[in-house]
Order: structure tokens, then sequence, then C-alpha cells
């Protein structure tokens, strides 16, 4: 019985934990005054049916001196056709060398082109609310920071993505905790130290390329911040099942390999979110059941809430639905460390 009791206070505590990490970011304010110029930088592979409304998002915010670059990635969609359309800047990745991914490669190809000193990574599947692009250079400066990025509000359509975004997220901050990170979707860096740590030719093999940036970040003592950006910053990621397999399948490993304590943790705290259930069902003290169905109520609770901070939205019922989000998401981890043998591959591109 203590054992169960103890597996209980485990996971509530990483529910806690990740509900304390994600309001304990610092909100970005929005920004009025004089900045520097930027060159925003969009790495786009097959990306023509994202990339029109995060350009169209993005126009409105350049000012004189901002460059817009768009780097094609060998795209076979018309992605090309559509950064035409939008008269940005159009640059072509290349051929990948060898030791190289994708993604990597062609952010280093467009910061090379790339004409100011603050340099923004921005992935087509985002959208910025105006004024986004002044507040986080203005908020970089004020804060004295070499870098920022931005955690995004998540746009959710299908029924997967509202089930397993959510859970996701939420028990990567469980692992996380409120240590500061870069996310790839949104990265602000300054050229002298973006060129210190390397740029992304120093991450160029690396899945989870902002999280080995942030860490050679710290690596030369530099500062940096993951914000609060949800009322500037939305992105959808995934739009199906397959798509979030993929996805998730990627990072997850990824991940472990860049954080191992954190990823430790994000994996026990997966774990665990399926004790109340099981408990509840297959618990053969009548203490332990109560105390489970106690728990259960709690994480759901706690799960709806999570929902709404990380969407901004009333919460959905897929908040009642862990016990299958935690399954599947577990059988996606397992398949993620099963790929590291058998090669995965990303939008056609391998990642090992």
């Amino acid at each position: 019985m203590l054992r169960a009791l103890l597996l209980l206070a485990g996971q509530h505590y990483f529910g806690r934990r990740a509900q304390e990490a994600i309001e304990s970011l610092p909100r970005l304010p929005s920004h009025d005054g004089p900045r520097p110029a930027v060159s925003v930088i969009v790495p786009a592979r097959d990306e023509a049916k994202r990339l029109p409304r995060l350009l169209s998002s993005l126009q409105p915010q350049m000012a004189t001196g901002d460059e817009l670059i768009v780097v094609d990635d060998a795209s076979t969609d018309s992605t090309i056709e559509v950064a035409r359309e939008y008269g940005v800047r159009l640059v072509a990745a290349g051929p990948l060398p060898g030791g190289w991914l994708g993604k990597p490669h062609a952010c280093w190809q467009g910061s090379r082109l790339a004409r100011n000193d603050w340099l923004l990574f921005v992935d087509a599947d985002t959208a910025l609310s105006q004024g986004a692009v002044a507040a986080t250079l203005g908020y970089a400066a004020k804060q004295r920071l070499d870098a920022l990025s931005l955690l995004a509000r998540q746009d959710l359509g299908s029924l997967w993505e509202r089930l397993l975004v959510p859970f996701a997220y939420r028990h990567y901050f469980a692992g996380h905790g409120a240590r500061p990170t870069l996310n790839g979707q949104f990265i602000l860096i300054s050229r002298p130290a973006y060129e210190a740590v390397g740029g992304h030719a120093a991450v160029r093999a690396e899945v989870a390329e902002d999280v080995a940036l942030a860490v050679a970040l710290e690596r030369w003592g530099l500062p940096y911040e993951l914000v609060d950006g949800r009322r500037w910053l939305a992105v959808r990621m995934y739009n199906s099942l397959p798509a979030i397999v993929a996805g998730f399948g990627k990072n997850s490993t990824a991940f472990l390999a860049q954080r191992p304590l954190s990823g430790v943790l994000t994996a026990a705290s997966t774990t665990l979110a399926l004790v109340p259930y099981w408990l509840a069902l297959r618990g053969k003290n009548r203490l332990v059941r109560l105390a489970a169905l106690l728990a259960t109520a709690l994480d759901i609770a706690s799960a709806r809430r999570f929902q709404r901070s990380l969407t901004l939205q009333q919460a959905t019922t897929e908040s009642l639905l862990q016990p299958l989000a935690g399954v599947v998401f577990l059988a996606i981890a397992g398949r993620s460390l099963l790929g590291r043998w058998l090669k995965p591959t990303w939008k056609g591109q391998r990642l090992s």
C-alpha cells in the first residue's frame, strides 16, 4: 500500500510541477519604441499550405532595414511559388552536405545571407500577432538578452491534436521544470551570440537543434530566456495522428540526449500519469482505490487547467481521456527509441 501511495504522490507532484513551470514564464509585453533591424529567416520544406498564414502575419511588421528570407529546403510542392507571390527574399538551401540535417542546414544558409545584427528564426507552421517582432526585440534589449524564444499558443484542430499535444507539453514541462530553453518555432538571437556558439553549424546533426543551441548558449554563459508568448505567437504543428506520431517520435529521444535529467524526469512523469487510473481499477486495497480515485479526479482537473494554459481557450473533454493519451504517447516514445536503430526519416530526410 505504501508503494502505491508513493506512486500517487509522485504523479501529483509532476502535475503541479508542470503547471507551475508554465505559469512562471515571464510574459512578453508590447513595445512601441524604436527597435533594431532584424533578419527573419523561415526554413521551409513542403510548406506551401502553411506559408501564407505566416507570411501574411509577418509582412505588416517589417520595418525599414528588416528583411524576410524564406529558405527553400528542396521542396517538392509549390513552396517556391508561394514565397514568390509574397515577394520575400527566396533562397535555396542547396544540396544537403554529409553530417547535416535539413532544418539546421536551411537555417545556417539563411543566416549566412542575412544582413542584420539580429536574426529571427521562425517555423512555417506559426503565425504572429501584430507587434510580436517589435515586442521580442524590445524585451531582449531591456533584459540584455543574447537570445529569446517564445512559448506559442497551440491551435488544435483534430481529436488527436486536442488529446496528445497538451499531454505531451504537460509532461515535457513536468520533466523540464522552469529551466529556460529555446523553442525552435521562434528563436531571436543576436548575431554575435549566434557566431560565438557556432550557429546552426554547431548543431548540424541534432534533431532537437533548438535545445542543442540552448545548451551551447549556456556553455558560453550567454543569457537567454523562454518567454510566455501565447499572446503573440500561435502554432499548429500537426493535423493528423500520423503527423503527431512522426513529429513527437522525432523529438522525444533527441530531447533525452540533449538534457538527460530532464528527459528521464519527463519519462517518469509520463509513466506515472497512468498510475492513478490503473490503481483505481486494479488496486487490491480499498484505501488505495479511494486514493487513486481522488488522484484521478485531481489529474483530470490538472489536465484541463494545463490545456487552458496552452491554448488560451476553454478546455475540451479530451482531458477526460488521459489514460488513452498516456498509452498512445508511451507507444510513440517506444517507437521513437526503436527508430534510433531503424534510421527514421522526417519529410523524406534521414534523421540518423
